[in-house]
């Protein structure tokens, strides 16, 4: 399972997850996860980096607030 998310890309397989960060056409790899839980986690801590001044995006707090309540 590949979802790709904004210059985000996350590769899943099993219990398994892979977060990179693609910039010109460049992977980076952010880390490596056992549960979508954290994934979505350190895409939004990603997301609250220093250059967007605090704020993460609104879409992605959502989405990590509905998969914690599932």
């Amino acid at each position: 399972m590949t979802i790709t998310y904004s210059n985000y890309k996350i590769e899943g397989e099993g219990n398994s997850f892979t977060l990179y960060i693609v910039n010109n056409e460049k992977e980076k790899v952010l880390g490596y996860f056992t549960s979508m839980k954290y994934v979505l986690k350190r895409l939004v801590a990603e997301s609250k980096g220093p250059k967007r001044k605090g704020k993460a995006d609104p879409e992605l707090i959502k989405l990590y607030k509905q998969h914690i309540n599932n």
